[in-house]
C-alpha cells in the first residue's frame, strides 16, 4: 500500500459554522455517536476541495435523556421528549461550534449547538 506523509493542517481554536457531515456509531467498548462536523466558515478546505471536517463524539444508549449532553443536543435542534428519533437524520443540519487545541495538538470540539436562522 501507498501512502504520503503530508504536514498535519490544524482547525483554528475559537468559534467556527458548518454542518453534520455524516453521522457514525462506535459499540465499543461504550455507546457512542461520532458527529464529523464540517469547518465551513473560512476558506480552509483539502486538496480534494472537501470542507476539513472535526469529529464530536457522544455518549448514547437506548434511552437519551434531556439531562445528557446528546439530549440538551437534540431539544436545542427541537426534538420533543418522548418520541422516537432517528439520529442519522442529524446528518446535513446546520451548527456552530467551538474549538480548541487538545494536549495531542488536534482540534477539540468543546461546544456544539444548533444554528438557529
Amino acid at each position: 500500500m501507498k501512502t504520503f506523509l503530508t504536514k498535519s493542517q490544524s482547525i483554528p481554536d475559537g468559534a467556527h459554522y458548518g454542518r453534520i457531515a455524516s453521522v457514525e456509531y462506535r459499540f465499543d467498548p461504550y455507546k457512542y455517536i461520532d458527529l464529523h462536523l464540517s469547518v465551513e466558515d473560512f476558506d480552509f478546505k483539502k486538496e480534494d476541495g472537501s470542507f476539513m471536517t472535526v469529529k464530536k463524539g457522544l455518549p448514547f444508549g437506548e434511552r437519551i435523556t434531556e439531562k445528557g449532553e446528546l439530549g440538551k443536543f437534540l431539544l436545542a435542534f427541537g426534538y420533543k421528549l418522548e418520541k422516537e428519533i432517528d439520529l442519522d437524520e442529524l446528518k446535513g443540519k446546520e451548527v456552530l461550534f467551538q474549538t480548541a487545541e487538545n494536549e495531542k495538538g488536534f482540534a477539540e470540539v468543546i461546544s456544539l449547538k444548533p444554528k438557529i436562522r
